[in-house]
């Protein structure tokens, strides 16, 4: 490594240059160094990289009760987490959490789907909505999963049973039904409100359809009251 002097005997004509300096191995402090710097203590260990001028800074600590923790040093500041210098994850100094790039959309149905039958037919119709985070990942009615993880949907659409029978809707991964989170309206020839939300477990590249069905060919579901809106959870 590059010198470094004893500053409590002074006995060492090494030294380490206070314009900068390189060294080669690991480095300990309160201890033998495993990794390439290794800060130990047997209480309550810290380690700290403070701004002078702003005060800000973070502590990095390890505690005797065996939890690790993250904290700001000084002033009500924020943490928060860039990947490629672009920020991703942010906690406020209240402890609010804001990912603003997380994948999510909200849509309208912006036509009629007609002749709704046991086939168990795709809507079809979904409008420009809003949609947002890293690309919108809705388009030909869809929405395709950037990455593998939990999502939420939610749906919520105005239906009509025609001359009789049930009406239902369902979300559909991949092509085929997902019979979890049905949403059933036993009504015969009225409009009925059917909502529901379902958590879905998905791979990067899996995709989401709306399928609906009835009992009568002369049901449908109706549009700008029929909505539908997903986000990454985790």
């Amino acid at each position: 490594m590059g010198k470094s002097k004893d500053l409590a005997t002074g006995n060492s004509a090494a030294y380490v240059e206070t314009a900068g300096d390189t060294m080669t191995g690991n480095l300990g402090i309160g201890g033998s160094p495993s990794v390439n710097l290794d800060v130990s203590s047997s209480g309550n260990t810290f380690a700290l990289v403070k701004n002078t001028s702003s005060g800000s800074g973070l502590y990095i600590k390890a505690e005797t009760d065996g939890d690790s923790e993250i904290q700001t040093a000084g002033g009500n500041n924020n943490i928060i987490f860039r990947a490629s210098g672009v920020e991703r994850m942010q906690i406020d100094s209240s402890g609010r959490v804001t990912m603003p790039y997380q994948p999510w959309f909200h849509v309208v149905l912006n036509s009629n789907v007609t002749s709704v039958t046991t086939g168990n037919q795709l809507l079809n119709a979904w409008g420009a909505g809003i949609k947002g985070g890293v690309g919108s990942h809705f388009s030909s009615n869809k929405f395709t999963a950037p990455v593998a993880g939990k999502y939420l949907f939610c749906y919520s659409g105005l239906h009509n049973s025609g001359s009789g029978g049930y009406s239902r809707a369902y979300h559909a991964v991949n092509g085929a039904v997902v019979i979890d989170g049905l949403g059933d309206d036993g009504t015969s020839g009225n409009y009925q409100r059917i909502a529901y939300s379902i958590i879905l477990s998905l791979a990067a590249n899996d995709y989401v359809e709306i399928k609906v069905n009835s009992a009568q060919s002369d049901a449908y579901v109706y549009s700008y009251y029929t909505t539908w809106s997903g986000q990454l959870i985790g």
